[in-house]
């Protein structure tokens, strides 16, 4: 059984999600919010998974935003 997602944890996504569109980088982002990039990682895909939509495009050296995460973006601010 998966765990349910409350408030926090929807409040904590958009803040993981908007640190890593306004950095263009989860290492980035991960420092700013003090959790590792691995972490970072999960988290985002775990909301892709819910979202049932891709927010980053990511290769090994660049991260950049989607359409559908542009659309988040303007959502989550």
């Amino acid at each position: 059984m998966r765990p349910r997602c409350g408030i926090r944890c929807i409040s904590w996504n958009l803040l993981l999600f908007s640190a890593i569109a306004k950095r263009a980088s989860f290492i980035a982002a991960g420092m700013e919010l003090g959790i590792s990039p691995a972490h970072v990682s999960k988290r985002i895909a775990a909301l892709e998974v819910t979202l049932r939509c891709k927010l980053f495009n990511r290769t090994t050296r660049r991260v950049s935003i989607t359409s559908d995460g542009e659309v988040m973006l303007v959502w989550a601010q």
